[in-house]
Parts: C-alpha cells; sequence; structure tokens
C-alpha cells in the first residue's frame, strides 16, 4: 500500500490532525470546494440516528457557519470540535483508538444557550453504545462514506481531492470490515472459510511447482556462462510481502531473477510498471543491495539501461531502499493453463533462458557490491 501524508507526517493515529482535517471540510468557508458536504452529511446522519433531532435544520448560508477546534469547557475541558450553524451546535468529541472516558455533560452545558437546538456526536472507528442521551455515535467510517457518495459527480481540485481520498483511505483501512461486509461473512461464513481454505491450498501449489527440485535443476542448467560448467544461480528462497508471494534465484552477489505468481490467483494485483492484466506470471530482474551499490556507483541505473535497451528486453524502473527492479517479462495465462505445472514451468524457464542469454555477454552477471 502506498504511503499517505499521514503516514509520512507520523501522525496516522493523531486524533488531533483528524480533528484539524475534520475542521477544514467541515467549515464552508474553506477553499477545498466542497460547500457544506460534510456538514450536511454530518446532520443527515444525526438525524438518522436520534428521533429527537427533527428540529435540527440544515443552516441556510455557508456565512452562518463557524467550526473551532479545541473550545474550553466550563470545567476546563476541551470540545474536539464545535460547530455552530445558524441557531444549532454540534459538539463532536473524535475519537480514533482512545476509550471515551470525557464529561459529556460538561461539553453540552457548556453550549446551554443552544437549549435544545444542540446535539453531541462521538465519532469513532467502530460503533460504540453511547449512555448519554443528548449524543449520537457515528463511526469516521459511515461520515466519509456518504460524503464520498455525495460528491461522486463533483469535480473537486488534486490537492483537496489528494487530501480528502487519501485520509479516506486511512479511515476505511483502520476500520476493519464495513457492517455489509461483517454480515456478508456471518451469513455466508461456511463459504467464505471453505475459499479461503482452497485460496491456501491454491498458493501453496504454485509455491511447490517453482520450488521443485526438477525445475530448479533445469533452470540451474539453462542459466551457465559459455566458459564454465556451473550455473550462476547461487539459490532460491521463498519471499512473501504484504502485497505478494514470489520465489527469488540469487544469480550473482547483487542480480536476482524473481518469479512473481500472485497475479495468477489475485485479480486485483498490480504491478505498476505493467498495466493491470489477469492471471499472469511476471519473471523480473533485480539489482539487491541498492544504496551499497549507489554509493559505489552514483549512476548505476543509467550504466544498466545502456545494457538492457539495446538487449530488446523491457526496461522497467522500480525501487526501494534496498532493491531495482529493472527488467520484465509478462507471461499471460490462460485459464485452461492455469493449473498446467509443466506448462507454468516451462514459460518460466523460456523466459529466464532468453533473459540470461541476451544479457549473458554483457557487464550485467560481472557486477558485484562495491563496482566501480
Amino acid at each position: 500500500m502506498s504511503k499517505t501524508f499521514l503516514d509520512i507526517a507520523g501522525i496516522t493515529h493523531n486524533e488531533n490532525a483528524w480533528s484539524d482535517i475534520y475542521a477544514y471540510f467541515f467549515d464552508p468557508k474553506n477553499p477545498h470546494c466542497l460547500g457544506m458536504t460534510f456538514l450536511n452529511c454530518l446532520i443527515s446522519l444525526i438525524k438518522e440516528k436520534d428521533n429527537h433531532t427533527h428540529r435540527f435544520d440544515l443552516p441556510e448560508s455557508a456565512c452562518n457557519v463557524n467550526v473551532y477546534r479545541e473550545v474550553t469547557t466550563e470545567e476546563d475541558g476541551r470540545i474536539d470540535l464545535l460547530i455552530f450553524a445558524d441557531d444549532n451546535a454540534i459538539i463532536i468529541e473524535n475519537k480514533v483508538y482512545h476509550n471515551l472516558l470525557n464529561d459529556l455533560d460538561d461539553y453540552m452545558q457548556s453550549v446551554k444557550e443552544y437549549d435544545n437546538k444542540r446535539v453531541g456526536v462521538i465519532l469513532t472507528l467502530n460503533p460504540i453504545h453511547v449512555s448519554n442521551d443528548r449524543y449520537v455515535n457515528i463511526t469516521h467510517r459511515e461520515l466519509l462514506d456518504k460524503v464520498d457518495n455525495s460528491i461522486a459527480n463533483m469535480i473537486i481540485d488534486d490537492f483537496n481531492n489528494t487530501i480528502l481520498s487519501q485520509f479516506t483511505n486511512v479511515v476505511r483501512n483502520m476500520s476493519g470490515l464495513s457492517q455489509d461486509n461483517q454480515t456478508r461473512f456471518l451469513n455466508k461464513r461456511s463459504e467464505i472459510l471453505e475459499n479461503a481454505r482452497l485460496l491456501d491450498d491454491v498458493k501453496e501449489w504454485y509455491f511447490h511447482v517453482f520450488n521443485d527440485k526438477e525445475f530448479i535443476e533445469t533452470l540451474k542448467n539453462n542459466v551457465k556462462k559459455e566458459d564454465s560448467k556451473d550455473s550462476i544461480i547461487q539459490g532460491q528462497i521463498e519471499r512473501q510481502t504484504k502485497k505478494y508471494r514470489y520465489i527469488q534465484f540469487k544469480v550473482t552477489d547483487l542480480i536476482a531473477f524473481n518469479i512473481l505468481f500472485e497475479p495468477l490467483w489475485n485479480s486485483d494485483y498490480e504491478i505498476h510498471y505493467f498495466p493491470p492484466k489477469h492471471q499472469s506470471l511476471f519473471l523480473t530482474l533485480e539489482i539487491s543491495n541498492l544504496l551499497k551499490v549507489k554509493k559505489s556507483y552514483p549512476d548505476i541505473e543509467n550504466k544498466i539501461n545502456q545494457i538492457i535497451e539495446p538487449s530488446g528486453i523491457k526496461y522497467v524502473s522500480s525501487e526501494s531502499r534496498n532493491w531495482w527492479h529493472f527488467a520484465c517479462v509478462e507471461i499471460p495465462i490462460k485459464d485452461n493453463e492455469l493449473f498446467d505445472n509443466q506448462f507454468l514451468t516451462d514459460e518460466i524457464l523460456n523466459a529466464a533462458t532468453d533473459l540470461f542469454n541476451k544479457l549473458k555477454s554483457t557487464e550485467l552477471f560481472n557486477l558485484k557490491t562495491g563496482y566501480c
């Protein structure tokens, strides 16, 4: 998953940061192009959850809306968000992971001049029971899902769209299963668990296909330098990240072949230097210890590109701190080929052999840590 601005700033779980974002979007006078969408969605949810708020009206004008943060109460408490809209007052207590231990009566008493046109909202990740009948519980996901549906046809500038979409994704990821998915799981638990076990079996089968001794020996025999009888493949290891499972074959200290087989069962899988496609195997070439290599040879990307380009191999560039994928072959797989282990291994063998033959006479396989 790509990092959001909240991740980068280290404030993903920070209630104050979330409150600041809400304050920005609740205030229709701010330049987010959403007008009173956030506020209207909030009031709509309040009315759905509390029959006593039928006199709580939508504001007539953005000029009549004021949003305040960290408002001091009569008992020296702090209201996370306080919204005045016409003659209405909305008290918002924003919770991410902390327990609800606040003096809610003190909060309500601090806006007593609004009498029965005041309401409190407890924003939480998951539904909770609120014993104070002047407050309703709304989950962050409920609010942002309602906003998301309301702005489907609106044009929003890139800046505000990025902030809102990233914040919404953070909330959804932290909220766990939606209510619909919880209900779906409870209604189809046996079927879902059986499918999960089947998927585990499928994953394990693919792993054994590409970890088969005969396949590995054949691959080693195909990846040899012309002046040597020994394979340059040093060994293989299964690797698993949050995104995918794959097998890596170390070719030299720096170069590795990666067989990515996650896309064979995961139709949502994306490898960002290829457009998403259904049921494909990917064979990539990778440089490991990238930081160390760059220190001794800062121009390594250009060097590799000069080697790859004349060979007709697809050059890509995808890197993290410690590795860099620089070449990739996609092998589309049809339904009738999906569980044909001989076909799958033959395709990988052909692709790996072709890659190696095109590159074995270059400097690529002589690169070592500390090169140049």
